[in-house]
């Protein structure tokens, strides 16, 4: 068995080595330096991945022919954020995946685009919200960071709910935290992504 002090060293080791493999590393964010620290923090990180589930009843909000989108809740609850998850493959439909995923690269296997519709439901959004979204993505489970904005949009049957379509592209798998605001909106969602 080897002692705690090993351990970290030998974890520190692989993790050092697994990074020098993979020849893909994020653009947009450098990889930093393992230590016993990185490394009790990435495991701590891991176990705090919690998508939310996807939910395939009728959308909560209104909207001309959103009602079989499925969609998710974002936090806090307060915010009474929904995204409306155009992506989402028949095959996770048919087998009711609940676990909130995204697919990598902003392209879906089949070729068609990441789209998500962000809409803030609550009544007090609509003179809070902005004109613009801000799309800040933070890897929970290892380093790497993105940032995107998209415009507000205008649909049938909307309402007054702050509205914006995005196509989201995160860089790599792993757990992501998307941090969104609008003026003084602010919320997020949580995503396992996966290779696209």
């Amino acid at each position: 068995m080897l002692s705690p002090l090993r351990l970290c060293a030998t974890l520190g080791a692989i993790l050092v080595l697994a990074g020098a493999c993979n020849s893909s590393k994020s653009a947009v964010e450098p990889s930093t330096p393992t230590t016993s620290n990185t490394v009790r923090s990435a495991a701590a990180s891991k176990s705090s991945c919690n998508p939310p589930q996807v939910q395939y009843t009728p959308y909560p909000g209104h909207g001309d022919g959103l009602s079989q989108i499925p969609w998710i809740r974002g936090e806090p609850r307060a915010s009474e954020l929904v995204a409306l998850l155009w992506y989402w493959p028949q095959e996770w439909q048919r087998r009711h995946l609940r676990e909130a995923r995204i697919f990598t690269g902003g392209v879906a296997p089949a070729g068609y685009n990441v789209k998500v519709m962000w809409v803030f439901l609550s009544r007090s959004a609509a003179g809070r919200a902005g004109s613009e979204l801000v799309v800040e993505g933070r890897r929970l489970d290892g380093p790497g960071r993105f940032k995107d904005s998209f415009a507000a949009i205008g649909y049938a049957g909307q309402g007054e709910a702050p509205s914006y379509a995005s196509i989201i592209v995160v860089p790599e798998p792993g757990c992501w935290r998307l941090n969104l605001s609008s003026g003084a909106l602010r919320a997020h969602a949580d995503f396992r992504a996966v290779k696209g």
